[in-house]
């Protein structure tokens, strides 16, 4: 038995397009926090300004080295045809009414 894998599909422009309109609102969402967070963490708990821009660089930078190490062995752990499939809309709602009420 043969194992023949289709070739790779190319994605065109639109479908790059809008599988990046995804990460939208979660941009506009972090715009903001990242104005507002640092000068929180600076005045509402005694952190220099410079303590608290390090610490979020040294997160940024761990996140650009992790994110390309993980993303293959998240794909060689669960291959793309197992994701979704343990999807359970009545545990989501159960974890966040946990969450909110403790």
């Amino acid at each position: 038995m043969t194992d023949v894998t289709a070739p790779a599909k190319v994605l065109d422009r639109r479908t790059i397009f809008f599988h990046g309109c995804i990460g939208l609102p979660l941009a506009v969402i972090g715009y903001p926090l990242a104005i507002w967070i640092p000068a929180h963490y600076a005045g509402g708990l005694g952190l220099s300004l410079a303590a608290v821009g390090t610490i979020l660089m040294l997160a940024r930078f761990t996140d650009v080295i992790s994110d390309p190490l993980m993303g293959p062995l998240a794909d060689a752990i669960w291959p793309a045809q197992t994701l979704g499939v343990d999807w359970d809309p009545a545990h989501d709602a159960w974890s966040l009414q946990t969450l909110h009420s403790p």
